[in-house]
């Protein structure tokens, strides 16, 4: 019988803890073990052997769980809560390998009442910080420790730039590296259906402004194309040869000379190629007129 520090709610719960330490006290197992503390030491309990018990680690995971479901205190229930979801999340030590899987409910559940706790647990006067605030000395000292040993967390370090030797690696690394490596043909499949339906979407019915055109200009403006220059080394695809033609094809286009077209909203002549693009039934006075 564990005498408990606290109160507990006797249930089928800790009636399963208490036979899962029994059972575990009453043998000897062999190969990979991990130590449990009987009673928590969250909950005072200390490292004495008698309060230690070697467990499977699928057992060790259960005792967890159970101690999860057993009706504690809500403080010593957030702590179980808290405990469970380190085991869950793959906290551990280099002695303790945590490769444990959850059941999708109790992954939901515990996550669902950790974060309500920790709201709780941390919110208002609970918070340790609470009604504090920085000095400029700890602050000032908070950003010369960072400066000193290069550690701002997850961020990059402001106002650092990459050396010629680092980028010189990054370089060499990313040489000869398709998505291909990465990717299936499938994945790179549907990654390209996705983008292109997310483009088209993105585009539809889209008109753009006088603004936003003369800049689109400007930035063009001096740009030079990858094929210019280089007719016969840079080739184009079948595939692209056929759909270029097509659409000459449907502008009336026969060959490569240059063929003119009228507008009939604006009224202006205009290469036959670029004419379904800027005029037409996309002309700008025909939009205004709507």
């Amino acid at each position: 019988m564990i005498s408990w520090p606290v109160e507990v709610v006797e249930s089928k719960y800790s009636r399963w803890y208490e036979a899962l330490i029994t059972k575990a006290q009453n043998r000897t197992i062999e190969g990979y073990v991990e130590k449990h503390h009987i009673i928590p030491r969250s909950f005072g309990g200390n490292n004495s052997k008698s309060n230690l018990v070697s467990l499977t680690a699928r057992e060790h995971y259960i005792a967890h769980a159970l101690l999860w479901r057993i009706k504690f205190p809500p403080l010593y229930h957030s702590k179980m809560s808290y405990a469970l979801r380190l085991m869950i999340f793959g906290a551990g030590t280099k002695k303790q390998l945590r490769n444990y899987k959850c059941h999708s409910k109790i992954y939901e559940s515990v996550k669902i009442e950790f974060s309500q706790d920790h709201s709780t647990n941390m919110s208002g006067e609970n918070n340790p910080f609470y009604g504090k605030k920085h000095t400029k000395e700890s602050i000032s000292k908070a950003n010369q420790t960072k400066k000193e040993t290069g550690n701002y967390g997850n961020r990059f370090k402001p106002g650092n730039k990459l050396s010629a030797e680092a980028i010189r690696k990054i370089s060499e690394k990313a040489k000869g590296r398709t998505w291909d490596m990465i990717y299936s043909p499938e994945e790179l499949l549907i990654r390209k259906q996705k983008r292109s339906n997310e483009t088209r979407i993105r585009n539809t019915g889209q008109v753009f402004s006088e603004e936003r055109r003369r800049k689109i200009s400007e930035k063009a403006k001096g740009r030079v194309s990858p094929f210019k220059g280089v007719r016969g080394v840079v080739k184009q695809s079948p595939e692209s040869v056929a759909k270029r033609l097509a659409t000459m094809e449907l502008n009336g286009i026969t060959t490569h000379n240059k063929v003119m077209k009228i507008c009939e909203f604006c009224s202006k002549e205009v290469k036959a190629n670029m004419y379904s693009r800027w005029h037409g039934d996309n002309c700008k006075s025909k939009i205004d007129q709507k």
